[in-house]
């Protein structure tokens, strides 16, 4: 019961995170219509507790299934606003429903022989995953094809056809191969699943690493805002302007400079300056290279069994 209870908790929390990403994704893209957002939260709920319920003892299926449809809703968006913009509202919603019916339909349909062939499943298993990521080509080919025949003075009833074609074509190709894509799901749930487990095991040398690389952006920006305080020059140009920075200014300032991003929305005026950011930039550059190499090396199992009394 408990196992039960943990399971049925972690599934409301995994769907719920997913729901968040594509209300995300929905907000990002200026879908300003309510209704139409509600609307496309409770599909992506529904297609993610359908594909858990077909597949129940393959839940990686069903996670990365939900891992991918924040990514397929972030492609539908950006196909939406660069191909098919004139598109009615109604059709938006249809042809983006089409392959999530598709794959929740087929798997259905074919969830037992799925099911023993995920039983059977080697970890990569070349043939398998070569035919699921033949899907994946088949699909991106698809939407090269759609790209070029779309005529560029196009029409709102173009957009509406064309979309909703290209969409019903690509739900037929999940139905083709709904095997194969669940496989590769699951196969790349398996590797997910050993990079949260690595992640999980890290947390203390990233959390020592962050917590070193703040200190470190602090104390260089109190060597800026030092240096802009005692010195009669203007040691700094922010936004265009030669002007001392706030101490706010410099801790986004050293923190971009140790990072090596350089955004050059701040910049060092003097050579006192200069030298300093160039110390910076070469201590961020050290402490990145021994951060990635101690957290990589790092083995919780190792230091426990050094600990004195370990059996």
């Amino acid at each position: 019961m408990t196992n039960e209870s943990s399971d049925g908790r972690g599934a409301v929390i995994g769907i719920a995170l997913i729901a968040m990403m594509v209300l995300l994704i929905a907000l990002a893209v200026g879908a300003q219509r309510t209704g139409f957002v509600v609307l496309l939260l409770v599909t992506v709920a529904v297609a993610v507790t359908c594909v858990r319920a077909a597949l129940p003892v393959a839940p990686l299926v069903w996670i990365t299934f939900g891992i991918c449809v924040p990514l397929y809703t972030a492609a539908y968006a950006t196909m939406l606003t660069t191909l098919y913009r004139g598109a009615t509202l109604f059709v938006i919603y249809i042809a983006y429903l089409l392959p999530l019916l598709a794959f929740v339909g087929a798997l259905f349909w074919r969830r037992a022989p799925i099911a023993q062939r995920l039983a059977t499943l080697r970890p990569g298993h070349r043939p398998r995953l070569a035919r699921g990521m033949a899907w994946l080509g088949l699909t991106a080919a698809l939407g090269f094809v759609a790209r070029v025949l779309m005529p560029a003075p196009s029409t709102p009833a173009i957009d509406t056809l064309g979309l909703l074609l290209l969409m019903l074509a690509a739900g037929v190709l999940v139905v083709v191969f709904i095997a194969d894509i669940a496989t590769l799901l699951a196969e790349t749930g398996t590797l997910f699943r050993a990079f949260a487990t690595r992640m999980v095991r890290r947390l203390v040398p990233i959390f020592s690493f962050v917590v070193v690389f703040v200190f470190v952006v602090v104390v260089f920006a109190s060597a800026y805002a030092v240096l802009d305080r005692f010195s009669g020059i203007a040691n700094f140009s922010v936004g265009g302007d030669a002007r001392a920075m706030n101490f706010a200014e410099a801790i986004y300032f050293s923190f971009v400079t140790l990072s090596t991003i350089g955004y050059g929305d701040i910049t060092p005026l003097s050579h006192v300056a200069r030298v300093i950011v160039v110390g910076e930039v070469v201590f961020g550059v050290v402490l990145m290279l021994f951060a990635f190499a101690e957290i990589a090396a790092y083995d919780p199992d190792a230091q426990e069994r050094a600990e004195p009394g370990a059996d």
